[in-house]
């Protein structure tokens, strides 16, 4: 949903000049998880009097490709391509862990390889000393519940919702998540975030929420909700903005949605638009393919069904979880 005044709370890239100091890869089985986009180096040598901001010298043995682009945004998650094949944690995206000899999602993993260092002189360690997403105090929960399919613009062909109202950019946007612990996750308290609204959550999970393993939780901006299946449980968001609520809330040309735990932590992202891995995408969904594992496509290249642009609360191919 594009809305009608600008951002509240844009973010504000630094500007850095330099990649900061690379530490030594730990190993796979390092707790915390999330993925994001590391820059690989290689080629000229830096000098050892560059600095980072002010905070942070760049080692004279690291090497850098004088032509990467660095991006200190790099607190996304990001998905991350998981079908390479892989040794140890530090052959995957950052987030992510090597099992099977394949990069997995949803797995403890490590954050800080030699190839993938914070940048920017961002933290990469919670407030408690465990490992964490870079600049972001993430949640012990995080990996348990992932985002697996999300619909970033409500006016689009169909009716995502099956309200009959359509189409309806507020009501017809909607975020899927999936449990992929092996135990039910409470959901008590958590919130879905935005950053056109930041300070509004679009949607607050209520005392007693539960999402059992391997079940998907769909929260659509508006409408009527859907009757809950066996494999899904259905939810319209609860914002309530004085005299405007506006669902999900959604930017059609770029945001980033966030489930946060009760203690404001991150629990799951997705990131959309210019700044962003993922380019803004209308008329569809993005979904992961394969399902719950897989990188982000929109949902119309995962898919061999013919039209199908959607899937809330099923699988890509319209199976149940």
């Amino acid at each position: 949903m594009n809305l009608p005044f600008p951002r509240l709370a844009p973010a504000v890239a630094a500007s850095l000049v330099a990649l900061l100091a690379l530490s030594a890869c730990p190993s796979d089985s390092d707790p915390g998880t999330d993925t994001t986009t590391a820059d690989t180096l290689d080629g000229d040598t830096a000098e050892d009097t560059t600095t980072v901001e002010d905070t942070a010298t760049v080692e004279d043995t690291a090497t850098v490709d004088d032509t990467a682009t660095v991006d200190d945004t790099a607190a996304e998650d990001t998905g991350g391509d998981t079908s390479g094949g892989c040794t140890s944690a530090c052959d995957c995206p950052q987030g992510t862990a090597c099992i099977g000899g394949a990069c997995a999602h949803g797995a403890p993993a490590v954050f800080c390889c030699e190839k993938e260092g914070c940048l920017g002189g961002l933290d990469c360690e919670n407030a408690d000393g465990s490992h964490a997403l870079c600049g972001v105090d993430t949640s012990p929960l995080y990996g348990t519940i992932l985002i697996n399919e999300i619909l970033t613009d409500g006016e689009t062909d169909g009716d995502p919702n099956g309200d009959g109202e359509f189409p309806d950019a507020v009501g017809d946007e909607f975020v899927e998540l999936v449990n992929v612990s092996d135990g039910p996750v409470s959901l008590d308290a958590m919130t879905l975030v935005e950053t056109t609204l930041p300070n509004f959550p679009r949607h607050t999970f209520g005392d007693g929420t539960t999402l059992a393993a391997g079940k998907a939780y769909v929260v659509f901006g508006g409408g009527t909700a859907p009757d809950d299946t066996a494999g899904a449980t259905f939810a319209v968001a609860n914002a309530q903005d004085p005299g405007t609520p506006f669902g999900l809330s959604l930017d059609n040309d770029g945001d980033t949605l966030s489930l946060l735990d009760a203690d404001g932590k991150v629990v799951a992202r997705f990131s959309w638009g210019a700044d962003a891995r993922y380019e803004a995408l209308g008329d569809e969904s993005y979904t992961r393919s394969p399902d719950l594992t897989g990188d982000f496509l929109p949902h119309s290249q995962a898919t061999q069904e013919a039209g199908a642009i959607f899937s809330p609360g099923t699988r890509i191919d319209g199976s149940s979880f």
